[in-house]
């Protein structure tokens, strides 16, 4: 809540239509945005934002594109990807308040062969997303033996967006 208003203050946002980034950025989690969208959103470089559409959230790095119209986002292909969002599509994007995350609960896209199975894998997916930020909802691809396995981001703790750090628990729902 403001102290000079008393109305709770409202996270700023911006509708951007979706271009596609370039090859350099296709794995890399990126949403290039001019420069006066991202002072409107009090982001810079570095900053994760957090994409929104048809109720799918994906968290993304922004890099400065100033050959963008302020109407624009370039997303990469990992971004698409989470969100299932095609160039010409309109996103949502505000800044993202990041937490460190305590708990993710993951599931994977298919039934893991027990031969899959890590001994802990609570060590086996901070090394492959140490750092990563997530959000409820996220897709992830993580290699394990023999495969690379799609995984949904069930559950996080705290609630909103999260970085994985080394103290990060995982649980794994079948």
């Amino acid at each position: 809540m403001s102290k000079e208003s008393g109305k709770k203050s409202k996270k700023k946002s911006a509708m951007l239509t979706v271009v596609d980034a370039l090859n350099e950025d296709a794995g890399l989690g990126i949403a290039t945005i001019n420069r006066a969208v991202q002072e409107d959103l009090g982001v810079r470089n570095g900053d994760i934002v957090q994409i929104s559409f048809n109720g799918e959230s994906a968290v993304a790095v922004v890099e400065e594109g100033s050959h963008r119209s302020d109407s624009h986002t370039a997303l990469s292909a990992k971004t698409h990807g989470q969100l299932g969002v095609s160039s010409g599509k309109q996103v949502r994007v505000s800044r993202a308040e990041v937490a460190e995350a305590k708990t993710v609960v993951l599931a994977p896209s298919v039934k893991l062969p027990e031969s899959a199975v890590q001994d802990d894998w609570n060590a086996h997916l901070r090394n492959h997303l140490s750092e990563t930020s997530l959000t409820e909802g996220a897709k992830v691809w993580i290699p394990i033996p023999g495969m690379e396995c799609r995984f949904s981001v069930v559950d996080v703790r705290p609630k909103g967006v999260v970085r994985v750090t080394r103290n990060t628990e995982f649980t794994l729902e079948e």
